[in-house]
């Protein structure tokens, strides 16, 4: 399964590109305004980031996409960092 294919209602839909970057980017706002625990946080992020990783590893999924996917993958790993740091 690719990202953009769905079957509604199931287990097994991928979410679009834009519904992960929405979602990164929530959880980066969360943490940066103190609005998020930040075991939730770390939570979060490690599911993203394992998420992400399971979409660079498809064979299927063309460079162009693969290449913004590892970018939010990669901001994903610095929030997380930086919430362990704190």
């Amino acid at each position: 399964m690719k990202p953009g294919d769905t079957q509604p209602g199931t287990a097994n839909s991928v979410p679009e590109f834009e519904q992960i970057k929405a979602a990164v980017h929530h959880v980066q706002e969360l943490i940066h305004s103190d609005n998020i625990a930040v075991n939730a946080a770390e939570g979060l992020l490690h599911s993203l980031i394992s998420m992400i990783g399971m979409l660079v590893g498809d064979s299927e999924l063309p460079e162009h996409a693969k290449s913004g996917y590892e970018g939010l993958q990669e901001l994903s790993r610095e929030l997380l960092w930086k919430i362990k740091a704190k």
